[in-house]
């Protein structure tokens, strides 16, 4: 097929129906059953409500097949389709979600068209399929970002992240106000190489909730170090990346520090999650005991007619 603008077109939105041979599912008799797996296997409702939001993602087309009377299948964005759909007719949607695409769709413009590439068959939009959805496939198809990488794409700020770091190696008393003082443009060095950051167990995709991997008492350990080596001036900016991965290295391979990875949990001692619950200060009753045989009672209790 020929590349270009040529090859897209406007389709009317009417026209076009959701797959029932698509690859995600087995094959559906009817566009109900169709909607009804998607809602309930594979989240559309988040993504309609993320379309709502944000509109369609314009890097994304639709991949249609004519079936030859002037109607299509999508045989590319089969979810974004039902999303669309329910969004534009939220009584379409299965009973147990109807109510949360009515409320979705409340801030919905419904469209009209479509933007998509149009193929005669199967056969001819398989290949592009594959490409997409198949994996990596030793370079022939799309690769998913690694950590590092989706972090770059979230613009984290190095500056944020040295103060957070800084503010916790403060918390734990590793290093003080003064001695932090003018050591920021290092521990951004640091900090941006990914070697250093993995050292730290640190997740920098989310820089308000920054979190470890580390065992509490192994992160105690690297961070300990990493905050004397900065109060002390022992590593500066002018390190190059080679040997920023050697210091890393080398905090790796403290004594105590096993580089066992743990579930991610906040550096900051303030949202940190306490390790037990408190001991409470209400003292319990005491163990309840027998009472002293009385035989007065007994015989009052043996006159009760009941």
């Amino acid at each position: 097929m020929e590349y270009g603008l040529s090859s897209a077109k406007m389709i009317d939105f009417d026209r076009v129906y959701l797959d029932q041979d698509n690859p995600r599912h087995e094959p559906f008799d009817n566009q109900g059953a169709v909607i009804e797996y998607l809602c309930r296997d594979e989240q559309v409702l988040p993504l309609a409500r993320d379309i709502a939001k944000n509109g369609l993602n314009p890097l994304e087309l639709f991949a249609l097949i004519s079936d030859g009377e002037n109607t299509y299948v999508s045989a590319e964005g089969n979810r974004r389709l039902c999303a669309l759909k329910l969004l534009n007719d939220p009584d379409l949607a299965p009973a147990n979600q109807r109510k949360d695409f009515e409320r979705v769709s409340t801030s919905w413009n419904p469209i009209h068209d479509l933007f998509a590439i149009v193929f005669n068959n199967r056969d001819e939009v398989r290949l592009w399929l594959d490409r997409i959805h198949a994996g990596f496939a030793e370079g022939r198809g799309r690769r998913q970002w690694n950590a590092d990488q989706k972090a770059r794409n979230s613009g984290y700020s190095k500056n944020d992240l040295a103060q957070a770091v800084l503010d916790a190696g403060e918390e734990r008393d590793f290093i003080s106000t003064e001695e932090r003082k003018g050591r920021l443009s290092t521990v951004q060095r640091y900090l941006g190489n990914p070697v250093m950051r993995n050292a730290l167990g640190l997740d920098v995709s989310d820089l308000d909730n920054l979190t470890t991997d580390l065992l509490e008492d192994e992160f105690k350990i690297v961070l300990r170090q990493f905050m004397k080596d900065v109060a002390h001036k022992l590593i500066t900016t002018r390190e190059n990346a080679h040997s920023i991965r050697e210091y890393a290295n080398k905090l790796n391979s403290l004594p105590g520090v096993s580089g066992v990875r743990d579930e991610k949990r906040p550096i900051s001692m303030d949202t940190a999650i306490p390790k037990s619950r408190p001991k409470s200060s209400v003292k319990r009753p005491p163990k309840l005991t027998n009472i002293p045989h009385s035989d007065e009672l007994e015989a009052a209790l043996q006159s009760i007619p009941s």
